[in-house]
């Protein structure tokens, strides 16, 4: 069954929101969750990646590389750091003030948990109008922290000397997965590209989520700037006489799907139980 997710104060839980083609922002649901998280890092494969550098995965990065235990950890440093090809980790870290620039159909996946302090974002397209999209999972919690964001790309504006097409491209679209996402910053769809010269604007870009349950540890007071928002759709083009007169481009949706029974049992949890979903994250080590 997928919920869609829409604007609106904080709900008690997902499933309670009403059904909606809205698209402008939604606020995750909360428990009055007060303390920031208390992960421990146990890192053993660490990344520090130099400024603008470059990878295809953690293991061929252009890093210093050191090996402490046993399990891999990719800590992503560095001001810019550009991932090519999917990422597999045990943890995936993205610092505060670091930028992981994600090309278009890649797969970031961790183990035991990924927590976002800093931004992952789509990288520019070449090859369409459309902007990149890019998925998230993990088998452990996801933490976007505050100030963490996690977005994809923006549609491009029609141009017909330039490509053909004279409407906007559609937003791109974040996905995610994982036992549960505690949004603390920002989680957004790309914005559809404007229409050109009699040209519709884009569709504005999802957010998906297949997850069993959102949480925010930032008392209610202090949310204003957390918020999970599907993108924007793009403005119409100037007429053109003789041909109809173009639109501005649909909001994108903000959607959530039940896990599946072979998901929940591969993350040890029943589904949507709120007494089970509090021991999960006190045992991550989110305290409040």
């Amino acid at each position: 069954m997928t919920t869609e997710v829409v604007p609106g104060g904080f709900a008690t839980r997902p499933s309670q929101v009403p059904n909606t083609a809205a698209s402008s922002s939604i606020e995750p649901c909360g428990r009055g969750l007060g303390a920031a998280l208390g992960w421990a890092t146990a890192c053993t494969i660490v990344l520090a990646l130099a400024a603008t550098s470059s990878c295809s995965t953690p293991d061929r990065a252009a890093a210093t590389l050191r090996t402490e235990d046993t399990a891999a950890s990719a800590t992503f440093g560095g001001s810019m750091v550009t991932i090519t090809e999917d990422v597999d980790a045990d943890t995936l870290v993205v610092d505060a003030g670091q930028t992981l620039v994600v090309a278009h159909g890649v797969v970031l996946r961790a183990t035991e948990r990924m927590d976002v302090r800093g931004s992952i974002v789509a990288a520019p397209r070449s090859d369409a109008r459309d902007g990149g999209s890019f998925s998230l999972v993990c088998d452990g919690p996801i933490h976007v922290d505050v100030g963490g964001l996690v977005a994809s790309g923006d549609g491009t504006s029609g141009d017909l000397a330039r490509d053909g097409g004279t409407d906007g491209g559609r937003g791109g679209v974040v996905a995610i997965e994982c036992p549960v996402l505690v949004v603390d910053g920002e989680v957004r769809g790309g914005r559809g590209g404007d229409g050109g010269d009699g040209g519709s604007g884009g569709t504005g870009g999802n957010v998906h989520l297949t997850t069993i349950d959102v949480w925010c540890t930032i008392p209610s007071a202090e949310r204003s700037g957390v918020q999970i928002a599907a993108g924007a759709g793009g403005d119409g083009g100037t007429a053109v006489r003789g041909l109809p007169s173009p639109s501005g481009g649909r909001g994108g949706s903000n959607s959530r799907a039940e896990p599946s029974s072979s998901q929940l049992a591969a993350w040890g949890l029943p589904g949507d139980d709120p007494e089970a979903v509090t021991h999960y994250l006190l045992e991550a080590g989110f305290t409040w």
